[in-house]
């Protein structure tokens, strides 16, 4: 039997889906859902569910908007309603040291038997979402309120010391990116290697770097920078940015690595994955997305 289709869905693209979209009917969606549940049935496709769409999930239940209240049960029992969803490490600092160790030690894509192991974290979130347990809620809520602060703040703080860097060497922001055009997979590598080379066990690496994989093979940390440097490319072209949200967007990114077809309706992402030209997983738009689902 041939692997799964791996599928990542973020924030946006269920919105399209289940709120702000009138291109889907009430049978579109509930056909769209029987397909899912079936190919997970089957085997043939797999839901993965990352700390992002938890975060967003969460955010829903709160929101004082009813459409968002009746959003949030539409869209927990499409990801976790048949069982699909299938919760991906890492959900704390700890779980995304246990993955970098795993890819070095496969120098590549983790097991995906063992990045899915459904453990007591992951059935508790499931059962709060899917229980609509309030405090339980609350607390992945507040928890993403705070990532998403944190990493405001860290952003701020290493853009200035990119500029005060460039500075004190006479250069300019584009000089960063002047092999971008080329070959932008090499700039990404590049970066890859100055983050392990900077915190090398962070990402579980040996003391003897002749024996460390290739940046490419560590997937997780790879495409995480492929995200913040495309993004940091057009920051620096002068683009608009928003340092708060843009933490989920590199959480999905990051987790894109191990799906096959991410569904997004996030233009950043989109515009960043073509810039950085990663062409795996595969890009949807919710639309094209439920077409394929449809088609006889």
């Amino acid at each position: 039997m041939p692997p799964p289709t791996y599928l990542l869905f973020d924030n946006s693209a269920l919105n399209h889906l289940f709120g702000q979209s009138t291109l889907f009917d009430q049978a579109t969606r509930d056909a769209v859902s029987a397909r899912l549940a079936e190919g997970v049935g089957s085997g043939a496709m797999t839901v993965l569910v990352n700390l992002a769409l938890v975060g967003e999930i969460a955010g829903l239940y709160f929101s004082r908007k009813d459409e968002n209240h009746d959003r949030f049960g539409r869209t927990v029992r499409f990801i976790f309603g048949a069982g699909q969803g299938r919760l991906l490490l890492p959900l704390d600092q700890q779980g995304l040291r246990l993955r970098f160790g795993m890819e070095v030690a496969a120098r590549g894509k983790a097991p995906y038997e063992q990045l899915l192991h459904v453990g007591r974290a992951q059935r508790w979130i499931a059962e709060a979402l899917m229980g609509a347990k309030r405090d339980a809620i609350d607390k992945l809520a507040d928890e993403a309120r705070t990532r998403k602060a944190s990493y405001a703040q860290g952003e701020r703080e290493r853009k200035a010391d990119v500029d005060a860097r460039l500075k004190a060497l006479g250069g300019s922001w584009p000089d960063v990116f002047r092999a971008w055009d080329d070959d932008p997979h090499a700039v990404i590598d590049d970066w890859t290697l100055h983050d392990m080379t900077t915190s090398p066990s962070l990402y579980g690496l040996p003391p003897d770097r002749s024996a460390w994989p290739k940046p490419r093979e560590l997937p997780t940390l790879w495409y995480a920078r492929a995200y913040n440097v495309a993004r940091l490319k057009e920051i620096g072209e002068g683009r608009a940015h928003d340092e708060r949200g843009d933490l989920y967007d590199g959480i999905y990114f990051q987790d894109a690595a191990y799906a096959d077809v991410f569904v997004t309706e996030d233009d950043a992402i989109h515009r960043r994955a073509k810039l950085a030209r990663v062409t795996h997983p595969r890009f949807l738009r919710t639309a094209e997305w439920v077409a394929e689902m449809t088609r006889t």
